[in-house]
């Protein structure tokens, strides 16, 4: 006899685990998806709002290329919390392309490969502008040419933008990934805090703490509405009255 209960309580403690860990397996990847998408949404949020406030800013430049190291081009970098921007500029004489693949000019920028130029062609501007926090997750582009002799603007052109508005929409990969992370793991511990707290207070007022059903403080015999902890007290009175 005592060789059947321990079979039966073995059995309906498997069923119970298999159960258990079915909703938890359930709701944790609910609740994974559920940062990741919040965290997807925060990182274009905050790079829009930083490309949105900075627009008009700028600040003493980080990193300056003089001309004299790249023949005609000058080449500027400006940082700023949450923003970085890259511009190259030609002075009227001719270059040949150039590739700054060991300076401070970011992977992502187009700046890295400076296109050939010669003299009395309209002269080529190029600027990069990157927004994001705490990396630099989404970027666009400018491109001017100006007249070789008068120095005028006389084309321009914008890209990687969200119709008119200088919201960017190109992705630097590791950054965009690197802060929707961040973002979701700010979210997921968000909602385990608040999980937490929620679970807390039902059991103080004496409810369930799954389903909120009022239990009167009776926490014993568990829930009858969700089944919370009914498995584990169906199981020793099964036990206790084979």
């Amino acid at each position: 006899m005592s060789h059947i209960v321990k079979q039966k309580a073995k059995a309906i403690l498997s069923k119970t685990m298999q159960i258990l860990m079915h909703w938890l397996t359930r709701r944790a990847l609910l609740r994974v998806l559920v940062s990741v998408f919040l965290g997807l949404i925060t990182t274009i949020v905050v790079a829009w709002g930083f490309a949105d406030l900075m627009v008009a800013n700028r600040s003493t430049p980080k990193a300056l290329l003089p001309v004299s190291h790249l023949n005609s081009w000058s080449v500027d970098i400006w940082h700023r919390t949450g923003a970085v921007t890259v511009s190259a500029m030609i002075s009227g004489k001719s270059s040949d392309a150039i590739e700054l693949l060991d300076s401070d000019v970011p992977r992502w920028s187009r700046v890295r490969f400076l296109p050939a130029y010669r003299q009395g062609e309209p002269m080529p501007i190029v600027i990069d502008y990157a927004y994001g926090w705490p990396m630099l997750s989404m970027w666009y582009s400018k491109d001017a040419k100006r007249d070789w002799q008068t120095g005028t603007v006389i084309s321009q052109r914008t890209s990687g933008t969200l119709g008119n508005l200088n919201l960017p929409t190109k992705i630097i990969v590791w950054g965009f990934v690197g802060d929707v992370i961040f973002f979701a793991l700010l979210f997921l511990l968000g909602l385990i805090v608040v999980k937490s707290a929620r679970r807390r207070w039902r059991i103080q007022k004496g409810k369930c703490p799954i389903c909120c059903y009022n239990l009167r403080s009776d926490f014993a015999t568990g829930c009858p509405e969700c089944g919370w902890q009914r498995a584990e007290c169906d199981s020793v009175v099964k036990i206790n009255h084979p």
